[in-house]
């Protein structure tokens, strides 16, 4: 059975159950786990249609996620330990695994602390763009482009 008919059987599956259950099917996430799966298996399973990945290793997450396509979103399903908050919170959409009171606060405190860094880096983005876009107005408001400032510049 291909990985596309799987996932159909895994989703017929569900809408029976939720059927059973008097849920709405399109409530539920279904997270396929990609330990020990390489990142062309995950190709696979999105092309399939597949979006959600579940990992529970930091470590072998860090060297897939960035070999998979963008489109992708990524769960932390394992134990988290605190020495490893900051890299859960760069590579991963949800964590799953939260046990203590002092690991929320550390995901909390990690979580805005890497906000506050990409808003920093959107703003200085933001600055270059406009410097750019400022001097290659003031070039233009300057007689000839530099390029041809030079040129006059050596045939003297």
């Amino acid at each position: 059975m291909s990985m596309r008919e799987n996932l159909e059987v895994v989703r017929q599956r569900i809408s029976r159950a939720c059927e059973r259950s008097g849920r709405d099917p399109s409530g539920i996430v279904l997270v396929a786990v990609s330990k020990n799966q390489p990142a062309d298996r995950i190709q696979e399973a999105v092309n399939s249609g597949l979006t959600v990945f579940g990992e529970n290793r930091i470590q072998e997450a860090k060297a897939k996620i960035p070999l998979c396509p963008g489109r992708a979103r990524w769960h932390f399903i394992g134990h988290l330990q605190s020495n490893k908050v900051r890299d859960a919170v760069s590579l991963f959409d949800m964590i799953h695994s939260v046990d203590s009171l002092e690991l929320g606060s550390e995901l909390q405190k990690q979580a805005e602390k890497q906000a506050q860094e990409q808003a920093q880096r959107q703003k200085e983005r933001q600055d270059r763009l406009k410097a750019k876009k400022q001097a290659k107005k003031q070039a233009k408001r300057q007689g000839l482009p530099v390029k041809h400032e030079i040129e006059v510049t050596e045939r003297r």
